[in-house]
Formats: C-alpha cells, structure tokens, sequence
C-alpha cells in the first residue's frame, strides 16, 4: 500500500486526493481510511493519485448566520447568487476566514426570504428548479436569482375566471338553481305561443339571466389576480429560467 511503483503500475488499489491549493488542503477521495492506518504505522507518506482543484477567489464567496422565528443555519453565498449550506460551521469558519472570506450575521433584504431558499434545498433538480446547477455537478446548491424569476412570474397579473381562484369555492347550489330555472323558462320559451310575445320575452330573460348566473363564475375570466392566487399552480416557463438562459454545457472544474 505504500509502494509508488506499485500505484504506477495499477497492481496498488487506487488512493486518490484533491488538492485544494488556494486553501492548502488535500481531500481523500478514494483511500480516504488510508490516512489513519498510515499515521499508525508511522509511515510519512501515501502513493496516491493527486488532482489540483480550483476553488473560487475569497472575494466572491459571503458566509451568513441566518436566524429566523427559531431557524437557523450557515449559508455561503457564491457571486450573490448561488447558496451552500455549510454543514460544519465549526472548523468551516475558521478556515474561510483565514482565507480572507467575509461574514455576516445579517440575511440581505434583496435576497430571497430564507424559508424560500430552504425550501429549495429540497426541491427537484433542473433548469426551471432554483436547486442544483449542471457546472456544479452534485453540489447541493440555491440559485437565488431562479427563486427571483419565480417570485417575479407567480406576481404576475392574469385573469381568471371565479372557478380558478386558490381560496373561492364556489356553491354547487349555484349552478343547480341555475339549472331549475333556466329548463323550465327554456321549455316555456318554446311552448308559448308566438302571440304571447310579452310572455316569451319575460321567459327570454329569465331564462338568460338564469343561465348566465350559473355559467358566469366557470367562463367569464372577469377578475384580475397575481399567478400565485390561482388553484392551479403555473411553472416558471422555460425560456425564463436564469439557468437556461447562461447555460454554457458541463464543466467538470480541476
């Protein structure tokens, strides 16, 4: 296990580590138990396969102390747009603020509420979801500016009929006294006489109104509301997503 040669020739189970030079850390991939076993038997070094990874510049990266209404959580902020949760504060802190990250205790106000950024966290991956991003791999991150595109599209204004409404129901009563009155005026409508012209007229609008209160709170879209106040939930379109918009492909970084 600690034969070089044996490594070079593919006899040697393969050990393999990042080396993360702007922090001046290796980390185990494969052969990560290695580490203890070899510090044992007191020997200084492991043949391993070495990979150098690139790490973001200490100035695009803000680490916040999120608490909220009993929530709370360590969140590092990419270029103001893209959220990690940092899951070992501890020694994470330390580190970063070696490196010359800033902190801050406070959530900006331009950025998305924090119960929406960790709802994300739990989401689905994809182009028009604010969770992952393809250049990032597996990384479990939040795009704040797709949480933005969201927000923006479900404050819309459409119009919509009563029926599509999220907290309206509507009576089933309505249209069933909807429809005992317009059959009846329907058939008397027909069964009159042309010479009972006041009558048939009568009939007409009873028969119109009638249907027109039944119908109108299903077809008529007559009222004015945001997207996020419609009972049935519309998605961010495709062509508005942050993420399909400045996709350049996958990028494998290192």
């Amino acid at each position: 296990m600690d034969n070089p040669s044996a490594l070079v020739a593919g006899t040697l189970n393969n050990a393999s580590y990042s080396w993360i030079k702007q922090l001046g850390l290796f980390a185990p991939g494969e052969g990560k138990n290695r580490v203890d076993f070899f510090r044992e038997e007191g020997i200084d070094s492991i043949p391993a396969k070495v990979y150098e990874r690139a790490y973001p510049e200490p100035n695009r990266i803000v680490i916040y102390s999120v608490k909220k209404n009993g929530f709370s959580a360590t969140w590092a902020v990419l270029d103001g747009r893209w959220v990690e949760s940092v899951q070992n504060p501890s020694w994470t802190l330390p580190l970063m603020n070696a490196y010359g990250v800033k902190t801050n205790s406070t959530w900006p106000r331009e950025f998305p509420a924090p119960e929406k950024v960790q709802l994300a966290f739990f989401e689905s991956r994809g182009v028009t979801s604010p969770f992952g991003n393809p250049e990032f791999g597996n990384a479990h991150v939040v795009d704040l500016d797709t949480i933005r595109a969201i927000l923006a599209f479900q404050d819309e204004p459409e119009k919509a009929t009563i029926h599509d409404l999220q907290l309206v129901k509507i009576d089933p009563r309505v249209w069933k006294y909807s429809l005992a009155v317009s059959l009846p005026s329907c058939a008397l409508l027909v069964a009159l006489p042309n010479a009972w012209a006041e009558a048939r007229i009568i009939a007409g609008i009873v028969f119109g109104m009638a249907a027109c209160t039944g119908l109108l709170p299903y077809v008529a879209p007559i009222i004015t509301t945001p997207r996020h106040g419609l009972a049935k939930k519309q998605y961010l379109p495709l062509e508005r997503a942050p993420k399909y918009g400045k996709r350049t492909g996958r990028r494998m970084l290192g």
